[in-house]
């Protein structure tokens, strides 16, 4: 809706809903609007943010830019790197309007009541930013900010983020308007918002030294755009180049749809369904493996068995902020003591990967815990598919996932619970069990 709202400032009807489908169609956008993630929202609020300050622009609508601001602003609320729109915003509106818009009544209201209501968005950045700080100076093995290769990235990563259509008529429209041979009916300001859309969203994100091919599609919207214009301008922009534009769209959406299928893994629904079935009431499970936001995902499918409580034995006996490549703490605790932590926490089921990072002595002990007398093996499922993660496969969806129960009497969660979140910077305690 985002992208067809704002196209339409610019397009007819057709050619709009096909920029839609290809931005929803985009292969990156369609993997990630498929997963448990935050950017495609933010995405989506953000188009509605820019388009809201379009119509005002054009038609002086102070609602439109009321609604604008308040997308915006929810956008950054969603995910903070939203915040760079605001450098296309407000050089279109000098542009339009020039400095005396700095006087508008509308303008200052829409503003200081934003400026306010962000104010919790940048306390939280403060209090529980650490992470968003840490990708910034990157991790070990990170592509160097001053090499070249770090500033193509992106461009590399683009005929596969859009698909080689998109990027081939993008190149078409680029070259169109070097010749100043594109034709759009637009204003200038608009085009300084698109133009300093994609620059200041490009330097933006490869400032940041964690990089994505996800990261930067909020930039590549203006991309899409100048497609449909290379085509428009080509085909004509009646009837017949608009339904060219729907084609390419349709194209790029059927191409993702069928082509570029998400990767699955399955086994972890099956294995959460036997916990559902055969758990205690109130019982305490523990999950050690890759996928853990596969398995709580599927547990709270089981919306019968609310009584359970997951807990993470990496969380219980490691310290990791965000991902094992920046660093690993581990609690040091001897097979004993890993055995009375279980006890002290009531554990009653226990769901184990098999040779889940059995390369830090802390995990292989507690694997050896589970080997020894204190539990036994009821059943075991095998794992099936794979992640693509960026050039590499990641192998966490191969092997086989087997449940424990303990020989011993279970007896209620004694004290409290402390776990450590490095990627926020706090420590967190509370009782397990119980609602």
């Amino acid at each position: 809706l985002g992208a067809y709202a704002f196209a339409r400032l610019i397009m007819g009807r057709v050619a709009a809903l096909g920029v839609a489908l290809m931005l929803i169609g985009a292969p990156e956008v369609a993997f990630w609007g498929r997963q448990v993630m935050l950017d495609v929202p933010a995405y989506a609020l953000g188009l509605l943010g820019m388009y809201g300050l379009g119509v005002w622009l054009r038609n002086d609508r102070p609602a439109a830019l009321y609604f604008g601001a308040a997308a915006l602003l929810a956008a950054v609320y969603t995910k903070y790197n939203v915040a760079f729109l605001l450098v296309p915003a407000a050089s279109a509106v000098l542009l339009a309007r020039g400095w005396r818009v700095l006087l508008n009544r509308h303008l200052l209201i829409a503003a200081t009541v934003a400026v306010l209501a962000a104010i919790p968005a940048a306390f939280m950045m403060v209090r529980f930013g650490a992470a968003n700080v840490g990708s910034f100076a990157g991790r070990p093995g990170d592509l160097a900010r001053d090499s070249l290769a770090a500033w193509l990235f992106y461009a590399e990563q683009m005929p596969g983020q859009l698909g080689y259509g998109v990027v081939i008529a993008a190149a078409a429209g680029v070259l169109l308007a070097v010749m100043r041979r594109l034709q759009v009916a637009a204003d200038r300001w608009l085009w300084a918002m698109l133009i300093t859309w994609f620059v200041t969203g490009y330097v933006f994100f490869s400032l940041i030294s964690v990089r994505e091919p996800r990261h930067d599609l909020m930039a590549l919207f203006p991309v899409l755009l100048l497609a449909a214009l290379a085509v428009l301008t080509l085909a004509g922009r009646g009837r017949g180049g608009q339904m060219l534009v729907l084609a390419l769209g349709i194209g790029t959406y059927i191409y993702s749809l069928f082509w570029y299928v998400p990767a699955a893994i399955t086994g972890y629904r099956q294995v959460a369904a036997t916990v559902a079935a055969t758990a205690p009431h109130d019982g305490i499970v523990m999950f050690s493996g890759y996928r853990d936001g596969n398995f709580v995902f599927d547990m709270r499918e089981h919306a019968e068995r609310q009584d359970l409580t997951v807990l993470r034995a990496d969380k219980m006996l490691l310290k990791i902020a965000v991902e094992r490549i920046r660093g690993v703490e581990q609690a040091g605790l001897d097979d004993d003591a890993i055995l009375a932590l279980l006890k002290r926490s009531g554990v009653s089921m226990v769901i184990a990967q098999a040779d889940f990072w059995q390369d830090l002595p802390q995990m292989a002990r507690f694997a050896h815990v589970l080997q020894g007398s204190a539990f036994r093996l009821v059943r075991s499922f095998p794992l099936t598919g794979a992640v693509v993660i960026n050039d590499g496969r990641d192998s966490s969806g191969q092997g086989r996932v087997d449940i424990f129960v303990p020989t011993y009497t279970v007896e209620p969660p004694k004290g409290s619970i402390a776990l450590d979140l490095p990627i926020v910077g706090q420590r967190v305690t509370g009782r397990i069990g119980g609602r």
